[in-house]
């Protein structure tokens, strides 16, 4: 299924077409080795990272089914960002961002800023930027993770071609 940014609940559905079931049991861990020890069918996973719901059933006639494991995928932080530090040039630079997930990874990244901004590439965690006029802009960095969870931060972009002017009084 994948990396999930949410809870989630398992429904276990245990069937026996002679003596019928008489128990299930689970248990949840992150290593994959805990011992099946809750009864019933419902179980809810609510720690972030890799997990393991171990499952097995016994029917009336003392059955007892091997134990079978799902891994269920939980990432609900949002990525950590920082866009840079704030640049003033008259040239292209190569903003040096960082991006960091610690569960399901970074998935994308995507620099915006208004039209005057130029990226050579805006999916990249360290993006070229240069502008086609002189001025002060607010440029942000959005990064999401392979669960859908996404967070921001902005830099701020001063382009300056214009020399300065000095004058006599």
């Amino acid at each position: 299924v994948g990396w999930q940014n949410i809870d989630v609940t398992l429904t276990l559905t245990p069937t026996d077409t002679l003596s019928g079931v008489a128990n299930t049991l689970y248990c949840v861990d992150q290593t994959n080795t805990c011992v099946p020890s809750t009864s019933g069918t419902s179980v809810l996973i609510t720690t972030e990272g890799i997990n393991y719901a171990r499952y097995s059933s016994t029917d009336v006639a003392g059955n007892i089914e091997l134990v079978k494991s799902a891994q269920v995928w939980i990432d609900k932080s949002a990525p950590l960002v920082n866009a840079g530090l704030d640049k003033i040039t008259n040239v292209q630079i190569i903003q040096d961002a960082t991006a960091s997930d610690l569960f399901s990874g970074v998935a994308s990244y995507s620099w915006i800023g208004p039209a005057e901004i130029m990226f050579v590439n805006s999916s990249v965690e360290d993006a070229q930027i240069s502008a086609t006029t002189d001025g002060t802009y607010t440029i942000q960095l959005t990064v999401t993770d392979f669960a859908g969870n996404s967070a921001f931060d902005e830099m701020i972009f001063t382009w300056d071609t214009i020399a300065p002017i000095v004058s006599i009084n």
